[in-house]
Parts: C-alpha cells; sequence; structure tokens
C-alpha cells in the first residue's frame, strides 16, 4: 500500500467463491444497537465518521461490535470495500484501546492488511465484526475481523502493526514525505 507515493505496508485481497452455502457460526454474544461508539477510541472527531458500534466483550478473547452505515454523506463516494476496509480498522483500534489499555494518543502504524471476502454478491449492511486481538510483544498486535451476517460468515480483515506514541508517528510520517519527495525527485 501507498500513503503520499511511499510505500507503508504489505496488503493482500481475495475474493472467493464459497464451495459450499456458508453455515451459521454459534450465536454472536451482542447486545442491542445503541449508536455509535465513543469516537476518540476509533480516532475521529465527529461522531457522524464512526463505522462501528460499542465494544462487547465476549469473555472468550473475542470482542464484537456491529458495523453502522455512514452517516457521513461523503460515504457514497468512497468505494464499498475502503468503507469495509475502515470499518475494520475502527473495530481493531477500538480493541487496542479497551483490551490492552493502550493510551488514546497512541497511533497504529499499519505492518500489513489481509481482506478475504465472499465474491458472491455485495457485501451485506448490518454485519457484526467479531475480533480476535492477538498482543506479540508490548506495542506489537494484531487483529483478525471476522465479517458475520446474521451469525453467517461472510470474510475476515486481519491487521498487524505496532502502536507508537505521537512524537514518534510524526517522526514516521517526516521520514515517509522525505523518502516521497527524494523518489519523486523534489528538493527538500
Amino acid at each position: 500500500m501507498l500513503q503520499s507515493g511511499a510505500a507503508v505496508c504489505r496488503a493482500e485481497l481475495r475474493l472467493e467463491r464459497s464451495r459450499s452455502a456458508p453455515r451459521p457460526t454459534t450465536e454472536v454474544p451482542i447486545g442491542p444497537p445503541t449508536g455509535p461508539a465513543d469516537p476518540r477510541l476509533v480516532h475521529k472527531r465527529c461522531r457522524e465518521r464512526v463505522l462501528v458500534g460499542p465494544l462487547h466483550d465476549t469473555g472468550a478473547g473475542a470482542f464484537t461490535t456491529r458495523a453502522l452505515a455512514p452517516a457521513d454523506h461523503h460515504a457514497r463516494a468512497v468505494h464499498p470495500l475502503t468503507l469495509l476496509v475502515e470499518t475494520a480498522r475502527q473495530a481493531a483500534t477500538m480493541v487496542s484501546h479497551t483490551a490492552w489499555g493502550t493510551p488514546l494518543d497512541q497511533l497504529l502504524i499499519v505492518g500489513s492488511l489481509e481482506v478475504s471476502l465472499s465474491a458472491d454478491g455485495l457485501w451485506p449492511h448490518r454485519l457484526v465484526l467479531r475480533c480476535h486481538p492477538r498482543r506479540a510483544h508490548r506495542r506489537h498486535e494484531s487483529v483478525v475481523c471476522e465479517l458475520l451476517h446474521g451469525g453467517t460468515p461472510r470474510g475476515r480483515i486481519a491487521f498487524t502493526g505496532r502502536t507508537v506514541p505521537p512524537a514518534a508517528y510524526r517522526r514516521l510520517r517526516a521520514g515517509a514525505s522525505r523518502t516521497t519527495a527524494a523518489h519523486r525527485g523534489e528538493a527538500r
């Protein structure tokens, strides 16, 4: 994936036709719809840009949340896959702050992104994301989000990355900008 012209992470997308009809999993523990999650937990300033509901701890090392229809009118101009990845990113960010107590000012540097979706039609809007967090060590983490519709698996989105304080994030971004400028032949 490129950001400001510089490669920032590895990404993989798989669209697969099911060999057989997807089978419902066990019931997904989640409460009734209650509106969007706290924008601070998903690193959004506007409540209208939050694409997930509050997080629910399943008690089995996983968390669930509902995908919300975008309230922002600009979302109609965005590809559905982009919205789906952003929804999973928000869920993974919320898991990091909730499951591990990552401070709200820490930012995620994505190392890899893997998307695997069923290719047998449009992705439903009423998804539940069941997120499985794994922490390799203090700041390196991964979150796999299963995408469920009516308890039936529709795909998964997995992130790996690390969290860093704001000053480190700014230094990394400045380095990426310098690399991009050099790549384009621009002077600093």
